[in-house]
């Protein structure tokens, strides 16, 4: 059930959480990053001229690019992280740094190649790890992604 009080955003809120659902639906439990990851990115789909088109979420962005020039993203560290952990540092003391890197890895990987995301999702429903489905799936592993993810948010 999906309750919705009608203020900006509403349809963002939606397509969220409807997207929640149906990757919910098709994978048990998947990891929180591409999960959230995700429904963050869903969040901001719009329909221009009759095509989907996704819009960044330029605040998230704007952290992104901090953290990389301050050198505060381990995605080793963060591929890693338990439920618990994820939530603990979805707040906004710690700049919902979850979220953000969540939707970061996922925005960045639809934009490199929307095949990487299935294969992330075909290898997590293996119950494959997320730190071994990504070594595995993305060419040079955690490694590579991050110095790929250092670049584009640079």
């Amino acid at each position: 059930t999906i309750i919705v009080y009608k203020k900006d955003g509403w349809i963002r809120t939606i397509f969220h959480e409807v997207s929640h659902r149906i990757l919910r639906s098709a994978y048990n439990k998947p990891p929180k990053w591409i999960n959230e990851g995700l429904a963050e990115y869903f969040e901001y789909i719009e329909v221009i001229g009759g095509e989907f088109e996704v819009t960044t979420q330029s605040h998230k962005r704007k952290r992104l690019v901090r953290w990389v020039s301050e050198d505060n993203i381990d995605l080793d560290d963060f591929f890693g992280w338990t439920n618990d952990e994820w939530r603990s540092r979805s707040n906004k003391k710690n700049e919902f740094i979850s979220s953000t890197l969540s939707w970061g890895v996922v925005y960045f990987m639809m934009q490199k190649d929307e095949n990487l995301i299935k294969k992330m999702l075909k290898s997590l429903s293996e119950k494959n790890s997320s730190k071994t489905t990504i070594n595995y799936n993305y060419p040079g592993g955690i490694s590579d992604l991050s110095a790929d993810i250092n670049k584009f948010y640079k």
